[in-house]
């Protein structure tokens, strides 16, 4: 495809986004390898195994299987999205696997949980994910903590979700103790109450009783 050709599918697309045509914005940014964009649309017009499908031409197979396995409820398949492929020079054989990504091992619990895993197999991943969190001025991945409190709500453990919490609310990360609160009010029907220096700053989190 020729780059004007494609600027010309990106500009059709960002009209069709702009009239809430959002099916076939996604359509036209699929067409002009834009799959990244594609994919965002098709996950939010539910079409989860297309939104999938991008995710994985854009080189985002983690995205790809967590659509997969946590929203079309499929772990075959998004197990198979993170398979490694064969190196070449082997032949076809794969190599086994480096250590993986935090993300891709949450993926991964998820497609054990899902299958009918015990949540033992959940909780040493959960427990990374905390350390991982809770560590000020670490590089953020904006995916491990929702994440890792679905990971904890799939296997039924609300202490799990709630020490995630307090894990990105130690680590300081952004809106995790308003995350939390409402997480608390929604699930629990309560109202968290987090000490000053908890929150880093002088005030309770919102929803905090005085």
């Amino acid at each position: 495809m020729s780059d004007p050709d494609r600027r010309l599918l990106e500009l059709a697309a960002a009209c069709y986004e702009q009239l809430g045509m959002t099916a076939e914005a996604a359509r036209c940014y699929r067409d002009a390898g834009s799959y990244r964009r594609a994919a965002d649309l098709y996950a939010r017009l539910g079409q989860f195994r297309e939104a999938a499908l991008d995710f994985g031409r854009a080189g985002q197979q983690d995205l790809a299987a967590w659509l997969l396995v946590h929203e079309a409820g499929d772990p075959a398949a998004a197990q198979a999205a993170l398979a490694p492929l064969p190196a070449i020079g082997t032949g076809g054989i794969t190599p086994p696997p480096a250590v993986r990504p935090l993300r891709q091992r949450l993926v991964l619990a998820r497609c054990d949980v899902a299958a009918g895993a015990s949540e033992r197999t959940a909780l040493p991943v959960l427990a990374e994910a905390c350390t991982d969190l809770a560590k000020p001025g670490a590089r953020y991945d904006p995916y491990v903590e929702p994440w890792a409190v679905v990971l904890a709500q799939a296997v039924g453990r609300e202490d799990q979700v709630a020490l995630v919490f307090a894990a990105a609310v130690g680590g300081n990360r952004v809106g995790a103790a308003q995350r939390w609160a409402a997480w608390t009010r929604e699930t629990l029907h309560a109202e968290l109450i987090l000490p000053p220096a908890a929150t880093g700053s002088g005030v309770l989190s919102p929803g905090a009783a005085a």
